[in-house]
């Protein structure tokens, strides 16, 4: 139980190291880029990228059936004839999908939104055949793989971002334009995937099965994949449903300055989300009453850690309104969603992973749907009576916290887990950060802050925060 203990921690710092590469890169995406993109440039990159969150949509759970089938597992018990018969089939379905949507894009869009979604077309491909490669690593469980890679991703992002950047303070260009920076992404993404097809050729090239001897595999991956799949995108759907709601009725400006508070807030979001990587394939290996016995203290430990990282909104409030004063509406959004963070990411961090060990995705999918509706026409309802962006976001909040009870409701009914003291610190978490952060005193509102999510983690969790001290003490002395 130690050295398993000790490995997860390791893994989990290993991935977390290498995210910071990804936080760079996040950091210039949402600092820098609006500044040398403007307003309307920015708006049109985050129409691209507001649609590319979809796009894990048209794997159509193939992906996730495969990490779910060889999470955890040796891999040298793994059929890799198989295996590489199963890959061809899916890089054909991704081609065969991709071209669909490319004819569709061609023959009804038109300026910069046909170019958008010819883009998101290509996209198809090079996403979707890199997430099956990453997943596969994280089934096998070679998160250095993982680590190496997000290291390279983050820094050619980076650098295409400061050449940009360089060229704009030098006045050599007027500004990024959308199209251009797209495809730019697009093309670090390429790169990564070629590595992955030379890591694993052996994926890929050789000798494969007929089709009619890995039709009942590759039925087998949909079918226990597509509940993984939706469940998933329904939760993007759902944490984007504002982002959703304010582009299709405020103008490109207001979404502009919206998707920025967003940006910022993925910022933190991409350090946490590297937990997510290394939780399944170790949940998967253990039994249901055991990850059940640790659910309460591995929901507390994260969320310790994202209010704590939350302070972070201060020194960026500072650098925003020094450096991109045209952004500074979007602090009002940063404020008002930033708690949210502690909630959404234990949803798709923790309590997803927590369902798909337990069989339970297809429950995790039904709760999901009740939620996304719900939050649909609460959302309609309140643009339409009040026309206000401020009151989407604040309900957004209101509808996360709505389902995180009710995905945590099953857990407790079902398996006793504790509860309250997690849900205490949440509610009195969000309630402090939201009043706090009114305080016009910028450094007093951040004093209080500090103080207060170090007095309440230490009076709820101190027992907690002495073993993992200890835990990682030990792995460090090793």
């Amino acid at each position: 139980m130690k050295s398993t203990s000790n490995s997860f921690i390791k893994d989990s710092i290993s991935i977390i190291s290498s995210n910071i590469f990804l936080l760079l890169s996040g950091v210039l995406n949402g600092i820098i880029l609006p500044k040398i993109m403007g307003v309307t440039q920015y708006g049109y990159y985050k129409v691209f990228s507001l649609y590319a969150g979809y796009i894990a949509l048209l794997h159509f759970g193939f992906v996730d059936g495969m990490l779910l089938k060889y999470g955890g597992m040796d891999s040298s018990k793994i059929n890799i004839k198989m295996l590489r018969s199963i890959t061809r089939f899916f890089i054909g379905l991704q081609f065969f999908v991709s071209f669909i949507i490319f004819i569709i894009s061609i023959s009804f869009l038109k300026n910069i939104y046909r170019y958008i979604f010819c883009a998101l077309s290509f996209f198809i491909i090079i996403y979707n055949l890199q997430i099956y490669f990453q997943y596969f690593s994280q089934a096998i469980m070679n998160f250095k793989l993982i680590s190496k890679i997000n290291i390279l991703q983050s820094l050619l992002v980076s650098s295409i971002i400061v050449v940009n950047w360089i060229f704009f303070i030098n006045n050599k260009i007027v500004k990024l334009y959308a199209m251009h920076y797209i495809a730019l992404y697009e093309s670090v993404f390429a790169i990564v995937l070629i590595i992955f097809l030379r890591i694993y050729r052996r994926l890929w090239l050789g000798e494969v099965y007929s089709y009619h001897k890995i039709a009942c595999e590759i039925k087998e991956l949909f079918v226990i994949g597509m509940p993984v799949m939706l469940s998933s995108q329904i939760a993007s759907i759902i944490l984007n449903l504002d982002n959703q709601i304010i582009s299709i009725f405020f103008s490109p400006r207001v979404f502009g300055i919206y998707s920025f508070a967003y940006s910022l807030m993925m910022v933190i979001t991409t350090v946490v989300s590297a937990l997510s990587v290394v939780i399944f394939p170790f949940l998967n290996k253990k039994s249901v009453n055991n990850i059940m016995a640790q659910y309460s203290k591995n929901l507390g430990y994260l969320l310790i850690f994202i209010y704590g990282a939350i302070i972070v909104y201060y020194p960026a409030e500072l650098f925003i309104r020094w450096y991109l004063p045209q952004y500074t509406e979007s602090l009002l959004y940063f404020r008002l969603l930033l708690p949210g963070i502690g909630i959404s990411s234990s949803i798709s961090i923790l309590i997803f992973n927590y369902y798909k060990v337990i069989k339970k995705s297809s429950l995790y999918l039904f709760y999901s749907v009740i939620i996304l509706i719900s939050s649909t026409i609460l959302n309609i309802i309140a643009y339409f009576i009040t026309k206000n962006s401020y009151v989407i976001a604040f309900i957004s909040l209101i509808i996360l916290m709505s389902w995180f009870f009710l995905l945590n409701y099953y857990l407790i009914r079902k398996y006793k887990v504790q509860w309250k003291k997690n849900t205490i610190y949440l509610i009195v978490m969000v309630i402090i950060f939201e009043s706090v952060s009114l305080i016009d005193n910028l450094y007093i509102s951040m004093l209080i802050y500090i103080i207060f999510y170090f007095v309440i983690s230490l009076v709820l969790y101190k027992k907690e925060l002495v073993i993992l001290l200890g835990d990682i003490l030990n792995l460090t002395c090793k």
